[in-house]
C-alpha cells in the first residue's frame, strides 16, 4: 500500500506517508486509520493508472477507444 496507519506519540492513530502524517486523518481508532489509509492508497493508485493510460495514448501504443478496465483486470 502507498499509505499506512500508524500510532502517534499521543496514542492516537493517523494515516502516514513516510515520517509525516495527514493531520485530518488523526483518530482514536486504529481501524478507522487503517480504513482511511486503504482508501487513500486506492485513490493514489487509481490516479497513477490514469497517468499511465494517458502516457500510453500519448505515445501511440494504446488506442483511446480501448477499455482501460481491460488492462487493470
Amino acid at each position: 500500500m502507498k499509505y499506512k496507519a500508524g500510532q502517534l506519540n499521543d496514542g492516537k492513530w493517523a494515516v502516514l506517508t513516510g515520517s509525516k502524517y495527514f493531520t485530518e486523518s488523526v483518530t482514536d481508532s486504529k481501524q478507522a486509520a487503517e480504513r482511511d489509509a486503504l482508501i487513500r492508497s486506492m485513490q493514489w493508485y487509481y490516479e497513477k493508472s490514469i497517468e499511465a493510460w494517458e502516457a500510453g495514448i500519448d505515445a501511440g501504443i494504446i488506442d483511446r477507444d480501448e477499455e482501460r478496465a481491460d488492462y487493470l483486470c
